[in-house]
């Protein structure tokens, strides 16, 4: 009788270790799948960014998109990239003849800027910018870090002042 008890007690205790592990499993995946949903408003924000830039120059073709699985992908990627400023990108566009598409039969569109992590940086580093264009390109990128490093710095001094509140 002891032997068909301990027999039954292994048994419980390798059915009850199968039932955690699957637990575990079914947890991570869940988590998993939530990731994504947690910067769904970002992507969102940028869409309508780039649409709205899209409805600028609509003139010359440059295409509005819809985000799909595929470009989410692409953005999440960029997105983790600390020199990768979105905003910059779409006031820099402007002053690249070759970006919008009046030099050759190329014009920017979305996929250009998310899909590869070798062509954003050359936008930043304004290598398309056109000759006549660069004083305005190296002044919005200075207005632009300026305007940023205002606001982080503001952000800094706001929680600063709400701990010496809260002390």
């Amino acid at each position: 009788m002891r032997e068909l008890e301990q027999s039954i007690i292994t048994r419980l205790d390798n059915i009850q270790s199968s039932l955690d592990l699957l637990n575990a499993k079914q947890r991570r995946k869940k988590s998993e799948s939530i990731k994504p949903i947690i910067d769904i408003n970002q992507y969102r924000d940028i869409k309508d960014k780039w649409n709205a830039f899209c409805d600028t120059y609509s003139h010359i073709g440059i295409s509005k998109v819809q985000v799909i699985d595929t470009r989410l992908k692409g953005m999440k990627a960029r997105l983790k990239c600390k020199d990768f400023d979105f905003d910059l990108i779409l006031k820099i566009i402007p002053l690249s003849s070759f970006l919008l598409g009046r030099k050759i039969d190329f014009r920017i569109n979305f996929d250009y800027i998310f899909k590869s992590d070798l062509n954003w940086p050359g936008i930043l580093e304004g290598i398309h910018v056109d000759e006549h264009q660069r004083r305005k390109f190296h002044i919005i990128v200075d207005e632009h870090h300026k305007k940023n490093s205002d606001t982080n710095l503001n952000d800094i001094l706001s929680k600063i002042a709400g701990i010496g509140k809260s002390i």
